[in-house]
């Protein structure tokens, strides 16, 4: 069934911003050298200024070897990912991103044409296409992340939607997530 963007409304509630993170006031402040020297790690009363040491960064040797350490024959660029990242480590992210969307549409009053209602969950092939895809916008550099699916002829890399429709790209990328956030500790919990 094919369907063009005009037919396809949504509410722009649903893309919440990027929240910056509050950073307290005494992380704020510079420290003093000699103030961490004597033991003093707490926020002091007086304004604290940095001042240049006189002890210079140790400089350790590298006394590895450096290099692929894995023989690898025949390989794609996949096969390169998957040394650093593994399918637990995927499979993790398809968890939680699915266990992450399905507390927040139980939690939210849809509206009738919300993109959400499209949702279904993620697979581990998704995963690794929409991961793979965020690799290839770091290397192709567009303004506009709707635009990776533009058909202008100016614009157009048809990699993109061959890989996944910009709708399902952007339903993943609503309810991306890495943790159960029943498990986060609370703010004030020092564990």
């Amino acid at each position: 069934m094919a369907s063009n963007a005009s037919d396809i409304e949504s509410d722009d509630e649903e893309f919440l911003p990027i929240r910056r993170r509050h950073v307290p006031p005494a992380f704020r402040q510079p420290i003093e050298l000699d103030e961490l020297e004597e033991g003093n790690r707490g926020p002091s009363s007086s304004t604290p200024t940095w001042r240049e040491g006189s002890t210079p960064p140790a400089n350790l040797p590298f006394t590895g070897q450096s290099g692929l350490q894995v023989e690898m024959e025949d390989t794609s660029p996949l096969d390169y990912l998957k040394l650093m990242v593994t399918d637990e480590m995927v499979a993790s992210l398809v968890t939680e991103t699915n266990r992450y969307a399905e507390q927040t549409l139980e939690d939210k009053e849809l509206s009738p044409k919300s993109r959400f209602r499209q949702w279904t969950p993620v697979t581990l092939n998704e995963m690794w296409a929409f991961l793979g895809l965020i690799i290839a916008m770091g290397l192709i550099l567009i303004e506009n992340l709707e635009e990776y699916w533009s058909l202008h002829a100016m614009y157009k890399l048809p990699f993109f939607s061959s890989v996944l429709k910009k709708d399902r790209f952007c339903l993943i990328l609503s309810f991306l997530h890495i943790a159960n956030n029943k498990d986060q500790l609370k703010r004030d919990d020092p564990a």
